[in-house]
């Protein structure tokens, strides 16, 4: 496939994407627990088996949890 260049807008924000243990060791709380989140409340995704965490999104989630 050789080497392809992909270049991001500077107009485009790109977001960083969390493990679960970058989540969880950030909110101090078990992996499991984050699991659990991610289930019920915490919007994620999965990368075949792993699951990710939008930054922006677990700041909303602390925002949240904040009002």
């Amino acid at each position: 496939m050789g080497n392809v260049k992909r270049e991001v807008s500077p107009t485009v924000e790109v977001d960083e994407f969390l493990t679960v243990r970058e989540v969880a060791s950030f909110l101090k709380v078990s992996e499991v627990r984050v699991y659990h989140l991610c289930e019920e409340e915490l919007p994620a995704f999965r990368i075949g088996r792993s699951v990710r965490v939008r930054r922006s999104d677990r700041e909303d989630f602390i925002a949240e949890q904040l009002r």
